[in-house]
Formats: C-alpha cells, structure tokens, sequence
C-alpha cells in the first residue's frame, strides 16, 4: 500500500513539473522526463542487497546464515513442485521462504535464481525497461492519445527531452510540454472533456 502511494506521489509531482493535468497519461508523462515507475528501482536495490548478502564472506553474519536458510527452502519448493505435480495443490503448506517470492517475480522476466547465483542488477533493470515500454506499446491500442504520442516519439526516443533544459521561458515550456502530451487548451481537446450542449429541435 505504501509503494502505491509512493507511486502516485512521484507521478503526481512529474505531472506538476510539465504543468499538465492530473489526467494526462502516466506513461506520457514518464517518457517526457525519461524515467520509469519506482518499482523498477526497488528492484534493481533488492537485487542489489542480495547480491551482497550471498557473496558475504562472513559466512557466521545472521544476514548471511538467513540467506543461506532460504535458498534451500527455495531448492526444496523447487523439489517438491516440480518432482511431484500432486503436491500442487499442497503450495500453501510449505515453508514460507521469501525468497521464492523473488523468484516468482523475476519469472516475470524469463530469470531466476540459480542455485547461489542471482542475475545481474544491470540485466533486471534492462528487462524490465524493456517490459515495461513494450508492455504500453501493446495497451495504446485502447488509447488514442497515447497512441498519437507513440507516433511520434518512438521506443527508441524514450529518454529525457532536451527542451525542457533548452527553453528558458517557462510560460513557452509549459505549452509546448501541454501540446506534446495532449493536455492543451485548443478546442478539439476540450471538446473530449465537455458534453455537447443539445440545441432545442
């Protein structure tokens, strides 16, 4: 709950930054400034963590020893899952093990954890870059003004506008940021906002 609202915080503050309305499309609004959700780098920092954590010298460290614990409930569930499909149905009764619920995500991306080896922070963080990118791609076909915006600024655009550092007048910024992200104030944007007034037959 509180990344959520983390999430909605850092999209909310973007949006503040162009000067577009909170109904202008997230995704929009992170391809302007070239970021990503919050998330990606949650996990590019649990990646991070636990690749300290398993190459810890230390092996007497609580941290390491916790490690060590989860990695053979997570080489167990393997065992118990896939060795024997009627043990399926017996999921919940397992050992909890977190760490299984880092591997469950980084399925997500075609990775996992390797006995002792976990995949690269810079791999992760490219997965899901692409992921996400291609994953708005796919759902602008139900939205049309992300579609525009993908017309015109292709996946491999997707970084931080020079303008917004090169156009010194905020007033003029501001525009054209509205313009770009189809959040301005010309008539056949307004008209999708406001009912039609019905005039008396």
């Amino acid at each position: 709950m509180a990344r959520e609202y983390l999430e909605v915080v850092h999209r909310a503050f973007l949006k503040l930054s162009l000067g577009v309305s909170t109904t202008t499309s997230s995704y929009v609004v992170l391809v302007e400034f070239g970021t990503f959700p919050l998330k990606i780098f949650w996990w590019q920092q649990t990646m991070r963590f636990l690749s300290r954590v398993s190459s810890e010298v230390d092996s007497d460290r609580m941290l390491k020893l916790a490690y060590d614990v989860q990695l053979q409930l997570l080489v167990a569930r393997r065992k118990v899952l896939f060795g024997n499909q009627s043990a399926m149905g017996r999921k919940s009764r397992l050992p909890a093990c977190w760490l299984a619920q880092v591997d469950e995500r980084l399925s997500t991306y075609n990775l996992c954890i390797n006995n002792d080896q976990l995949p690269s922070c810079a791999r992760l963080k490219q997965l899901a870059k692409r992921q996400y990118i291609v994953h708005h791609q796919v759902a602008a076909a139900n939205s049309s003004k992300v579609k525009a915006y993908l017309g015109l600024n292709s996946s491999a655009q997707y970084g931080y506008k020079e303008y917004l550092s090169r156009v010194d007048n905020a007033h003029l910024r501001r525009s054209l940021t509205r313009f770009c992200c189809a959040n301005h104030k010309l008539q056949i944007e307004l008209g999708r906002q406001v009912k039609p007034v019905k005039v008396p037959m």
